[in-house]
């Protein structure tokens, strides 16, 4: 006779700790049978993707079930990730930081610690679930490591002033577009010892992120090496045309150099490493099979942006290459302002958003019809905010640079 988990709970006589583990061990028993790879026929978006691999991990669904069995059930029911309830990525991020202190990850704060896993759990792209929800932690060590260190640099007073939603979104997430995640590079803990120090007394974001500009260049982010007793650093950041996708993530370009891309994705990787909230922004073409990306920081204490709020403009530098100007457009970024046609998805102006359920499309994940391209956007989602009226209006967009439309004029959603 078939029973339910209830039934066996009610009829057994076990104590509180031996029935927390028997129903533990007869809802694994239960989705045993589930094959991990279903997940993707099954799963209608990234949450939906999240619920269903979380609840195929034997040992997250064990946490959870001690934790709130009842939950847990009716969270692994199949069928459940085609109506999730609202609160699942708090039960998932909890039951992660519930598993991160078995394996030794305390906080001094339990309760920043789960907001910001339950936030990075929320918008994961399923590239980055699929590694959560293996059957080995490195990815886990990989997110509570960028979770500590997002946490820590929150120690100068201008640090601290950055609002939670912003820190949120602008500093906690270890990706900025669809780059490699460099899980064994560790760059948050590597470029915070590196340029640490050197923004600690600056008394405002707009100044610390010059002194990261400045200092970029000289920046030998690889390590040491040593040959016949003599020191010889590690590579610095270089430009190299023509680089992106190839060369994009923190290590790929320490490594082997970048373009505007990498450039930008590390100088973001680096103010986030200092807690200075930052996202790429950029035209995904402004001539056919070319882009441009630069750095937008956050900073609502020195003065009002360009474009009247406070988000602020500098391209990546590298050795030998200072970027453009503050605040102003360089010839690339004109360059992506007359190419801008409204309504265009590549050729318009975005900016990267962790939680934002818009696809930004970039030059090799355009989200097209092609069957790579529908792959590319349902494993490697990229979260953006169109930014055309902020670009028009401030410095001209079109072929002279003299059209002014505004953001309803130049993007309308689907």
């Amino acid at each position: 006779e078939s029973r339910g988990l209830g039934d066996v709970y009610k009829r057994q006589e076990y104590g509180e700790p031996q029935r927390l583990v028997m129903l533990s061990l007869l809802l694994l028993a239960a989705l045993a049978g589930a094959d991990a790879s279903s997940c993707f026929s099954s799963a209608t978006s990234d949450a939906g993707f999240s619920v269903c691999a979380f609840c195929e991990t034997e040992r997250f669904v064990h946490v959870a079930t001690v934790t709130n069995m009842s939950y847990t059930q009716r969270l692994c029911l199949p069928g459940t990730n085609m109506s999730l309830p609202p609160d699942w990525s708090s039960f998932v991020g909890g039951t992660l930081v519930q598993y991160g202190q078995l394996q030794g990850y305390f906080w001094e704060d339990d309760s920043m610690a789960t907001l910001a896993v339950v936030h990075l759990v929320h918008s994961m792209p399923r590239r980055d679930a699929m590694m959560l929800f293996s059957q080995d932690d490195r990815f886990l060590d990989f997110l509570l490591e960028h979770v500590r260190y997002a946490l820590l640099s929150r120690g100068a007073a201008f640090q601290r002033e950055v609002p939670q939603e912003i820190w949120l979104e602008y500093i906690l997430p270890y990706a900025f577009l669809n780059e490699k995640r460099d899980l064994e590079f560790r760059w948050r803990p590597r470029f915070a010892q590196l340029f640490g120090d050197l923004v600690a007394n600056s008394s405002n974001i707009t100044e610390a992120m010059h002194r990261v500009a400045d200092a970029m260049p000289a920046a030998a982010a690889a390590g040491m090496l040593q040959l016949g007793g003599v020191a010889i650093p590690g590579q610095t950041i270089r430009w190299q045309s023509e680089s992106s996708p190839m060369n994009m993530s923190p290590e790929q370009v320490v490594l082997h150099r970048g373009s505007c891309t990498g450039t930008a994705i590390v100088m973001a990787a680096v103010a986030r490493s200092v807690g200075l909230p930052v996202r790429i922004a950029g035209c995904s073409q402004s001539k056919a099979g070319d882009d441009h990306h630069w750095v937008e920081f956050w900073d609502n204490v020195t003065s009002s942006g360009p474009f009247k709020t406070s988000w602020h403009t500098k391209e990546g530098t590298s050795l030998g290459n200072s970027g453009g100007p503050w605040d102003a457009p360089s010839g690339p970024m004109s360059g992506c302002l007359r190419a801008l046609v409204p309504n265009d998805d590549l050729n318009t102006m975005w900016a990267s958003s962790w939680s934002s359920r818009e696809f930004m499309p970039l030059q090799w994940n355009t989200g097209g019809t092609k069957p790579n391209d529908a792959l590319q956007r349902e494993v490697s989602f990229v979260g953006g905010v169109n930014l055309c009226g902020d670009y028009c209006t401030a410095w001209g967009c079109g072929a002279n640079q003299t059209d002014r439309w505004e953001q309803h004029q130049c993007h309308v959603i689907a």
